[in-house]
């Protein structure tokens, strides 16, 4: 159970104080840098509860309303929960702010699709090297019964459910790999470049991406990590043209 504290006012204020320069950015938000920065440098965990505030807001001398939009930004980032009559607490940061974070920055960072496939190209075979060494009994499991449902989707002809296998898959073998930042970078990246390709292809998918899974799978289950990157990149060569040609339906019409 995680020990509730809360981090005291004379050391908020003396951080907060401490080389402070409130002429750049709005004063929300400067305020919002100091508190992340003081939840870092002073090792708060999940749980610790944050002053009031009201308490915040007479130690800093600044309206109630300037420190609740400073609390809004910080629980936008999830570094914190801001729950209704009980007060700011720090929280664990869930996988899904960092992916979030890296979809918007690829959304609107100007990043091209040429940039996305090669990222894919080189962060896949990785992660499936990685699931290799790593994966448990409960990931070879999922990862067997996605190649099964992709191969039986295909060949019923039910396209919509073969994509969604498919993405699947390669979410699945990112939680495999026990690696959190592999995961949260692939994905994003499968929200962004799968579902565009999968919008592009809901009528057609070509046969070797379907049958290039299982052979990642059977190294992935044999714990050949060699054999599993390897395997992983010749699916990667297979898909690229199809990546490439899904350009037009990227968000906000990437172009390399």
């Amino acid at each position: 159970m995680v020990q509730e504290k809360s981090y005291s006012l004379e050391s908020l204020a003396q951080d907060l104080a401490r080389g402070a320069d409130f002429v750049r950015q709005p004063l929300h938000q400067q305020i919002a840098d100091k508190i992340e920065s003081m939840i870092e440098t002073n090792g708060l965990e999940p749980g610790n509860q944050l002053p009031s505030e009201y308490e915040l807001a007479r130690v800093l001398k600044v309206s109630r309303v300037t420190v609740h939009q400073a609390m809004l930004v910080l629980a936008e980032k999830g570094l914190v929960q801001i729950k209704a009559g009980s007060g700011v607490y720090v929280t664990d940061m869930p996988v899904s702010v960092v992916a979030d974070t890296i979809e918007r920055y690829v959304t609107f960072g100007g990043v091209s699709h040429e940039a996305l496939v090669a990222f894919r190209e080189i962060i896949e075979p990785e992660s499936a090297a990685l699931a290799a060494v790593h994966a448990t009994a409960e990931d070879l499991n999922s990862l067997k019964g996605l190649v099964d449902e992709i191969e039986l989707a295909f060949k019923e002809g039910r396209i919509s459910d073969c994509a969604k296998a498919d993405e699947a898959f390669h979410e699945a073998l990112a939680v495999a790999s026990h690696n959190p930042l592999l995961y949260a970078n692939l994905s994003a990246l499968h929200k962004i470049v799968l579902n565009a390709i999968y919008a592009q292809i809901k009528t057609y998918l070509p046969k070797e991406g379907i049958l290039a899974h299982r052979p990642v799978y059977q190294a992935i289950a044999a714990h050949d990590p060699n054999r599993a990157r390897k395997a992983m990149r010749e699916h990667m060569k297979n898909t690229r043209t199809q990546l490439l040609n899904a350009r037009t339906n990227l968000p906000n019409d990437l172009e390399s």
